[in-house]
């Protein structure tokens, strides 16, 4: 029998999680979404703000000072997120998704080493330089014809990183880079803390979404690192399964169905209290029917997060071609859902007198994070004609 009903747990995180995004990322996300130099929108408070209630380390064991959530309990947090903010959105499922990764990859050691202070810094930013010039949707797509040029090459006891990354997303902020590389071995996964010699941020990118936590430029100049800073062993090409980050795009997807979801909730309410044709919009059939179609899209997109959110925790469930699949509708609904709640709010919709304009923006901003719409299509065609 399957079992819709969320756990006491995971119901009062998703409350809390309500309740911050009413109290502390509404407020200030349209205005620091419009500051005229968008280096201006990202500001620490809602970090501190989100470490305080614990969300910045949400998916980290308990051992090590977090709060040990499922990867279904943060999709939840994180929708709930994104329905004030985009940005604040991925700030979180960036982090989480790292301190993930280190625990589910990294060896004791490096647990110790990074997982330990990173509760304790509420500071504690992880960001990750995938992303080359020429080296993006390869990484996602499976088929890889690009190549990673950002080379890493063991020096003793020490890892040699030299290379370029781009759309780095927090990079500016980070404490700690997730770098992949290519070594003699094939590709691999090294962590660099931000203060080590050869380490620099560059440019940020002006993004028209997602404008709180901006992406930015990262080059490695004869960076050094212990060797011990590997994540797991260097393969061949990068996992085309995605069994290395099983939960990020459900992460991506959660905060994706967020922005779509405040779009449908600024509409219908808009749709309550505006009178056209001496009656509400919203009585209207061809009104109420763009938000019957948006509702059922949402829903249908969230039971596909949720079921992927809950299968990257069980093995036995575990299917790599619907965690991609979850982050491609979810972002496809949310860009449909925002643009038919600009359509209702009629001209005002393309005013900044009302937000809908900025969840548009967010929600097209989105669609070729964390992979490609197409190349994640492409990795789960490879999946179906090779049978994973």
């Amino acid at each position: 029998m399957i079992d819709f009903e969320l756990s006491e747990e995971q119901r009062a995180m998703q409350i809390l999680a309500r309740e911050f995004t009413e109290n502390e990322i509404k407020p200030i996300a349209v205005e620091r979404d419009r500051k005229a130099d968008h280096r201006d929108c990202f500001q620490w408070d809602i970090v501190d703000k989100l470490s305080q209630v614990g969300f910045r380390t949400l998916t980290v064991d308990k051992r090590y000072g977090g709060a040990g959530a499922d990867s279904l309990t943060t999709a939840i947090v994180l929708e709930e997120l994104a329905a004030g903010d985009l940005g604040v959105s991925v700030l979180v499922a960036q982090t989480v998704k790292y301190a993930q990764l280190i625990q589910w990859k990294g060896t004791e050691e490096l647990r110790q080493k990074y997982l330990i202070p990173f509760c304790n810094d509420d500071r504690f930013l992880i960001a990750a330089t995938i992303t080359e010039v020429d080296f993006g949707s390869d990484s996602v797509s499976g088929y890889e014809e690009g190549r990673v040029t950002t080379n890493a090459a063991l020096d003793g006891d020490e890892w040699v990183i030299n290379g370029a990354k781009a759309w780095s997303s927090g990079a500016a902020q980070a404490k700690l880079f997730m770098v992949l590389v290519n070594t003699k071995k094939g590709k691999a996964s090294i962590l660099v803390p931000r203060d080590t010699p050869g380490v620099t941020i560059g440019r940020m990118h002006d993004c028209v979404g997602g404008r709180l936590f901006p992406t930015a430029e990262v080059f490695y100049d004869n960076v050094r690192v212990p060797k011990e800073n590997i994540l797991g062993e260097p393969r061949e090409k990068v996992d085309p399964m995605c069994r290395f980050m099983r939960a990020s795009n459900v992460y991506a997807a959660a905060c994706a169905l967020g922005v779509g979801r405040a779009a449908y909730e600024t509409a219908l309410e808009y749709a309550k209290i505006r009178v056209q044709g001496g009656k509400r919009i919203i009585e209207h059939q061809a009104i109420g029917m763009m938000l019957a179609n948006m509702f059922a899209q949402l829903e249908a997109a969230r039971l596909l997060y949720w079921k992927a959110a809950w299968a990257a925790d069980h093995d036995e469930f575990y299917d790599a071609k619907l965690h991609p699949m979850s982050k491609v509708i979810c972002s496809e609904v949310a860009v449909r859902v925002a643009i038919q709640a600009l359509e209702i709010h009629g001209g005002y919709g393309i005013t900044k007198d009302f937000t809908v304009e900025k969840y548009v923006r967010d929600a097209v901003s989105f669609l070729h994070s964390d992979g490609t719409r197409q190349a994640l299509m492409l990795r789960t065609a490879k999946g179906l004609a090779q049978g994973w």
